[in-house]
This record gives C-alpha cells, sequence and structure tokens, in this order.
C-alpha cells in the first residue's frame, strides 16, 4: 500500500523504499473500528507528509494523537471511586458531544447514528 501511494504522480514521485518497525507495531496495536478504510487514510496521510525513503512513526501525527486521545479518555472515565452509573452517564454524554460535532449539530442525523429517536436525544440533551 505505502509503495501504491509514494508512486502516485500527483503526490511528486516519492519513493518510499522501507518502513520502520515501530510504524508496524504502532499500526498493529490498534483495533481499527474503521477497518482497511481507516487503515488506507492513516497510512495516506503519513505518505503525504513523508520527504523521505523511510517512512517513520512521526510521519502519522495525526494517527498518534487520536491514539493518546483515546488512552486519555478511556482512562478519564475508568478512574477509581466512580460508579458504573457515574461511568455510563460519562460514555453516554461524551457519545452524544461527537455524534453531535460528526454532524454539525443536526440532531436528526446525531440521533440517527446513535440509533435513537430525535425525542430521545432531546431528552437526554435536557438532562445534561
Amino acid at each position: 500500500m505505502v509503495k501504491q501511494l509514494s508512486s502516485v504522480p500527483e503526490r511528486g514521485m516519492k519513493v518510499i523504499e522501507e518502513v520502520d518497525p515501530v510504524v508496524y507495531d504502532m499500526l498493529m496495536t490498534h483495533s481499527w473500528p474503521g477497518n482497511i478504510r481507516e487503515l488506507s487514510n492513516v497510512i495516506e496521510r503519513a505518505v503525504n507528509r513523508c520527504y523521505e525513503r523511510r517512512l517513520k512513526p512521526e510521519h502519522f501525527v495525526d494517527f498518534r494523537r487520536q491514539i493518546a486521545g483515546e488512552k486519555t479518555e478511556a482512562a478519564i472515565l475508568l478512574q477509581p471511586g466512580k460508579s458504573l452509573h457515574e461511568i455510563r452517564q460519562e460514555a453516554e454524554e461524551r457519545a452524544i458531544a461527537a455524534a453531535l460535532a460528526r454532524n454539525e449539530g443536526n440532531i436528526t442525523k446525531a440521533a440517527r447514528e446513535l440509533r435513537i429517536s430525535r425525542q430521545m436525544l432531546h431528552r437526554k440533551l435536557k438532562q445534561v
């Protein structure tokens, strides 16, 4: 995939000859909920940042930020001393906020994405 992306004429015929083994380890530890499309997008962004012959972890800036954010968010949610109800409530609030952000504040689309009714989303927003 790296060779395909690096040899596209629009990218200036970059020639990436090797991939740092740390990159493979980094990519293998992620669960890839978006499957091959997500992986392909991450690699494409890294190739666009790479002006060397070796693809390195520092070319995966966005991906590393995303992973760090996921770990931080999980750590915040699972702090000791929180009840299951509190953890569930926080996770729900974050999911709603993320869905609204992805759908530019459109409640109907966010509700559809969350697989709940529009009315239920309104009720949950009032609770927050």
